[in-house]
């Protein structure tokens, strides 16, 4: 195939929950787009492979030098027990089927970011450690801890 021709667009049609119609509703008022442009760019978000920050990355390259004992520091990091609290009161309330303010969607947004970008950390430390011969706890005896 001529990769100069254009990618003819699919339609696809799906029934969303109201809740969630109402959400995309509020997010392209606040964009000043139209619904269907906030859910292609919320899919096309959700679809994509993402690629670490240049940030993130320098963090995970810099702890194949850390010592074992700073490993197992990281390995054993939380968010900061006020972001979890609020990180649960924003789920908590989209769960109930309240609406969330924009600010707080895109609050929700960065504190799940902040916790991904924990759980990559938290993975490559485990992995070091483990590769340098540690025994790492089983997922039982984690939920213990």
């Amino acid at each position: 195939m001529d990769s100069r021709v254009k990618r003819m667009a699919q339609t696809l049609t799906i029934t969303l929950p109201d809740g969630v119609y109402e959400l995309l509703h509020k997010r392209a008022l606040a964009d000043n787009k139209s619904v269907v442009e906030v859910a292609c760019e919320a899919l096309r978000k959700a679809t994509s492979e993402q690629e670490a920050s240049p940030t993130l990355e320098a963090e995970l390259c810099a702890l194949s030098q850390k010592s074992d004992s700073d490993l197992w520091e990281i390995a054993h990091r939380q968010l900061p027990p006020p972001k979890l609290r609020r990180f649960s009161t924003l789920i908590n309330k989209h769960e109930a089927g309240e609406q969330l303010m924009p600010d707080d969607l895109q609050e929700m947004e960065q504190l799940i970011e902040e916790g991904e970008q924990l759980t990559a950390i938290k993975s490559e430390a485990y992995v070091l450690l483990k590769q340098r011969g540690h025994q790492l706890p089983i997922f039982q005896e984690m939920d213990k801890q």
